[in-house]
Formats: structure tokens, C-alpha cells, sequence
């Protein structure tokens, strides 16, 4: 092939390419030939969630206003200023529901929802955060232990203080972490978003016992009827000692009937066993200490008469005798 004929080819080439991208921009103008075209705020890079929004975070992109979203913006300055409540990826769309309402500034203030508050517990141990597993966003429930010399208790009660409540944060992170986990160190303290009265509760009952955290799913907002769990509770679950008995008379011993018999047992159909009979020989002693007791005593008196001697037996009254 010779040289002029390679040189064809090529501009022949360039001229189809060019022909086809004319085409296309002629069917893309045509389709949006008519339509009404608006603004609407996206984000040019990923916000996280406490963070406050700038001008170099957002962007403004074209959209029909006719497919406007809901709650959308479509100016930078509604945006700017206000702190992401969630966090918004690269490229979606800015909601009115994913910033705060007002432009409070950075900090905790603008992720408190309105007649909420915010309180902190401390967490003396990983285990009160679930391991670490509990971050910023997640719902948890508040368990209140109290330890004490309250007899009726046993010594101990559980309590599930409050459920379902959000975590705002964990210790000084506002927001979820990469790898979705705590370490020890940022686990001192966690702070929820309770009413006024639950922020209340929470702060007797710290005074008053520790506060254990249990997470919740992010499916479950049912609201559970959970009863107070004493030590006396758990001691009778063990076979130690009945729930009704401060002696700590063995749980075994009440069910357990003669012969290894479990006759108290609502599983069996074994009839109650009857209390076993008294000893005679028992009954009767008890019977002559008692009359021991209440018999009038007798005294002998000695009488001498010149040289002869004798004896006179009293007996004493019995009101002498009480």
C-alpha cells in the first residue's frame, strides 16, 4: 500500500470520528431541548459527620426542576457555614436532614436534636462499651447495677435504666471510625442524646451505681419489659438460696422431696411428699421435760423426838411453784 493511500485512510478516519461526536451532541441537545434546567448543592468531596461545611466542599450541578428532590438546596450559601449531622460521600446530594439546622459552629451543639440533650457517663471498663464495639450514632440500652447491704436484694440489683437511646459520641470522636471500633483509650466516656428527664435519671443513677451500655440493632426500636434482677435472684437460680428466704436455705432442699424425690417439681406428676412423722421417743422426753417443768416440787423435812428420828414430805404449791 502506498503512501497517499495510508494518508486517506487515516483522514477518513478522523472524519467519521468527528461526524459521530456531532451526532451525538446534536441527540443530547434535542433531549434536553425543552426542559427547564435548575442548581442543586452536591458535595465535591466526603464530609464527615460533625465537620463544618465550606465552600470548597460543595458544588453546584444542573438538575430538572421538574425532578427537583425534596429538602434539596440550590444555593452554596444555604449550605456553607452548617455542620453535616451524617456523613455525605463525594457527589450526593446535599439534604436539608444530613446538616444542621442553624450555623452553630463546630462542635457537639449542632448534632443535638431539638429538645434533646446532651449527657456523658463515664465507662470504667471496655465491657461497659460492648468491647468497643459501640460508636458514635449507634442505640443502646442503660443498665444501672448497684451494689449494697440491702437484704431484701441480696446484696445486688440490676436495672434497665433507659433503651434505645443515640450515641452522640465516644469520647472525643463525633463520628463513626474506619473500622468501625473503639480503642480502650477513646473508650473513658460515651455521651447520649436524652430528654431532660432521662438526662435526670442519668445522673442520680451515676451517683448511685455504675451504668453498663448494651447495643441494640439498628432494625430494633421495640421497647422491651424488662423487671429488676436482684443477686437473691441469682443466687436462687443457682440452687443457693430462695428468692423469699434471708436465711439462704438451699433452693435444692425445698424442691427436693425424701429419697431424692422432686416432689415440688411442676414437670413431674409426683405428689407432694408428707411432712415425715415425729419420733415417739423424742415426743415423750419433750412431754417429761415439760412436766418437769410444771410438776410442784417436794421437799422431805427430818424430825428428831428424843432418840428417836422420822421424815415429813411437803409438797409445794403450785403458786409457789410459777
Amino acid at each position: 500500500m502506498s503512501f497517499r493511500s495510508i494518508v486517506v485512510l487515516i483522514l477518513a478516519g478522523v472524519c467519521g470520528l468527528c461526524a459521530a461526536m456531532a451526532l451525538l451532541n446534536a441527540r443530547g441537545l434535542s433531549s434536553t431541548r425543552g426542559i427547564e434546567m435548575g442548581k442543586v448543592v452536591t458535595a465535591a468531596v466526603e464530609i464527615h459527620r460533625g465537620e463544618l461545611i465550606t465552600d470548597k466542599m460543595v458544588r453546584l450541578i444542573d438538575w430538572p426542576k421538574s425532578k427537583m428532590p425534596a429538602q434539596s438546596f440550590s444555593k452554596l450559601e444555604d449550605v456553607v457555614g452548617r455542620v453535616a449531622v451524617m456523613a455525605i460521600l463525594a457527589d450526593d446530594l446535599v439534604f436539608a436532614g444530613k446538616v444542621a439546622k442553624g450555623k452553630d459552629g463546630r462542635g457537639l451543639a449542632p448534632l443535638i436534636p431539638a429538645g434533646m440533650r446532651a449527657f456523658t457517663i463515664l465507662t470504667p471498663t471496655d465491657a461497659s462499651l460492648v468491647a468497643g464495639f459501640i460508636v458514635p450514632d449507634h442505640h443502646v440500652d442503660v443498665v444501672l447495677t448497684v451494689t449494697g447491704s440491702d437484704e431484701s436484694s441480696g446484696g445486688g440489683t440490676a436495672t434497665v435504666l433507659l433503651q434505645n437511646i443515640r450515641v452522640l459520641a465516644v469520647g472525643q470522636h463525633l463520628e463513626m471510625p474506619a473500622d468501625n471500633k473503639m480503642t480502650p483509650k477513646e473508650m473513658k466516656s460515651v455521651t447520649l442524646a436524652v430528654t431532660p428527664e432521662e438526662a435526670a435519671k442519668l445522673s442520680l443513677a451515676q451517683t448511685r451505681g455504675t451504668l453498663h451500655l448494651s447495643l441494640r440493632s439498628e432494625t430494633d426500636d421495640a421497647t422491651a419489659a424488662v423487671s429488676n434482677v436482684t443477686l437473691r435472684e441469682l443466687r436462687f437460680q443457682q440452687g443457693i438460696a430462695t428468692p423469699n428466704d434471708p436465711t439462704g436455705a438451699s433452693a435444692s432442699s425445698v424442691a427436693a422431696g425424701p429419697a431424692g424425690n422432686e416432689a415440688n417439681n411442676p414437670a413431674t406428676d409426683v405428689p407432694a411428699a408428707s411432712p415425715p412423722k415425729p419420733d415417739v421417743a423424742e415426743t415423750q422426753k419433750a412431754d417429761a421435760k415439760q412436766a418437769a417443768k410444771v410438776a410442784p416440787k417436794h421437799y422431805q423435812i427430818r424430825v428428831l423426838r428424843g432418840l428417836g428420828s422420822g421424815s415429813i414430805t411437803v409438797q409445794q404449791s403450785r403458786s409457789a411453784s410459777r
